[in-house]
């Protein structure tokens, strides 16, 4: 026969000592029974570089070019004979440009002073100029000057000078067009070349 007993009736200090027993083998929270890792420590404070100095602005001053002028060496010639101050004058033209060919031609055509071979074809061209600006220098009351004209792929200047011999062209055949400052500078030693003076100051 079984006797239904109600918990009351346990002892108080038995009833502690089961409470303890069960409370021992109380599985742990499964949460609990992992190992949080461990805190990572923070990696020492790298002295930080300091950043290169941005180099002081440089003041460029501008500049002004100027290009310069080029400076032709004055025609000289200490000969009293023209046939001398012409071959003087066409190597001083040699002397001073860069020329495929220069020479002295009167207005007939035909080649005084040659050098470097000039063709056929620069003397006549050469002789036509001289005619065209006769006709030009008799309208405007003047004499003297040149005038430059292309070539299949050279340039022919030509500079004129009136003589007591008569009216002559002075050629000059380059690559390209010739500086104004040059060809001034020709005319004035065309001028000394078939004007010289002698040494008593008198044109011969």
């Amino acid at each position: 026969m079984t006797t239904n007993r109600s918990i009351s009736w346990i002892d108080r200090s038995r009833w502690d000592v089961l409470l303890a027993a069960a409370t021992q083998r109380a599985p742990q929270d499964p949460a609990a029974s992992i190992m949080a890792p461990p805190a990572r420590r923070a990696a020492p404070a790298r002295a930080s570089t300091p950043a290169p100095a941005a180099p002081p602005p440089v003041a460029v001053a501008a500049a002004v070019v100027v290009a310069a002028r080029p400076h032709y060496p004055p025609f000289h010639s200490d000969s009293q004979q023209l046939d001398e101050r012409l071959q003087a004058l066409v190597s001083w033209i040699e002397s001073c440009v860069d020329c495929r060919a220069a020479f002295i031609a009167d207005d007939n055509g035909l080649p005084v002073v040659e050098h470097l071979g000039a063709e056929q074809s620069h003397i006549a061209a050469a002789s036509s100029i001289l005619l065209m600006l006769a006709s030009v220098r008799s309208l405007m009351r003047d004499s003297g000057g040149w005038l430059s004209l292309k070539m299949s792929s050279a340039v022919l200047h030509v500079v004129e000078v009136e003589t007591r011999w008569g009216r002559f062209g002075i050629g000059v055949v380059t690559d390209d067009t010739l500086p104004l400052e040059f060809l001034s500078a020709l005319s004035a030693a065309v001028e000394s070349a078939f004007h010289g003076e002698t040494s008593q100051g008198e044109s011969t």
